[in-house]
């Protein structure tokens, strides 16, 4: 005789927005802090990234930590989303860069994916392609600390309505002011070009520095154990000082770039 009493639900993959997260560095974190500097460091983190209750239960969002990874799904055709659309893919954005900027602040650094697939939750449990896409992007992909976006997620964003507010053009002239093309053809959040545009020139000037001897710190502190993690930091002192080049004055970028020993 079963043991399960009434009809099974039967399940069925259905489309989300997938976000993927990794704390850059984690490991080292473990091996060198105290438990309260990690427990302190996963806390921010849940702030900075966590969506509130509300929306979490208008939109049926899935959000779901394990140490140092975090994965948040969105369903596409949720009710609420057909009824309201609300512009998920600008809205994710949007608030992953925020998180990023947040968390930058506090010395944390953040690598991730945000892609579309199928996904489904039983017993607690979040599965399907969906979320083997964005560990493969975060894994392969990402490599530095930067959240990309999927070039399949971009095709769609153009051509399913569902994903926007507004038409695209419009919709994509505002997800423009956070994103960017890097050299290696991958589409990123672009949370400095976004600090820029959200901030008067004097907060992000002190944005700058602050992300300056982030920066510093790491390329000093890694430079001869870790030729890994290096890399990282090398493609964020890159990325800092294209930023100071592009918005700041001539006569002031200088102060702000990042420079190795070499450039001295």
């Amino acid at each position: 005789m079963s043991l399960v009493k009434g009809k099974k639900r039967t399940l069925k993959y259905e489309v989300h927005l997938v976000t993927y997260l990794d704390i850059l560095g984690f490991r080292d974190l473990v091996a060198e802090a105290s438990p309260n500097f990690i427990s302190r460091a996963i806390r921010l983190i849940l702030e900075a990234t966590e969506p509130d209750s509300t929306s979490k239960r208008n939109f049926k969002e899935n959000y779901v930590n394990f140490s140092d990874l975090i994965v948040h799904t969105v369903p596409v055709y949720s009710r609420m989303n057909q009824k309201h659309r609300v512009g998920l893919v600008f809205d994710r954005v949007h608030s992953l860069f925020h998180a990023q900027s947040k968390l930058i602040q506090e010395g944390l650094l953040i690598r991730g994916a945000l892609t579309l697939g199928g996904m489904e939750r039983s017993y607690g449990a979040l599965f399907g392609p969906g979320l083997i896409l964005a560990y493969d992007l975060e894994r392969q992909e990402a490599k530095f600390p930067r959240i990309i976006l999927d070039p399949a997620l971009l095709r769609e964003f153009e051509t399913n309505p569902i994903l926007r507010r507004h038409k695209y053009p419009e919709e994509m002239e505002y997800l423009s002011s956070f994103i960017t093309e890097d050299s290696d053809g991958f589409t990123f959040i672009d949370y400095l070009k976004g600090m820029q545009t959200e901030l008067d020139t004097s907060e992000f000037i002190e944005f700058l520095e602050c992300h300056k001897a982030l920066v510093e710190k790491g390329l000093t502190e890694f430079g001869d154990k870790n030729k890994s993690v290096l890399a990282k930091y090398e493609w964020l002192q890159k990325y800092h000082n294209l930023a100071a080049a592009t918005y700041l004055q001539p006569v002031v970028q200088d102060r702000y770039m990042v420079k190795t020993p070499e450039d001295e």
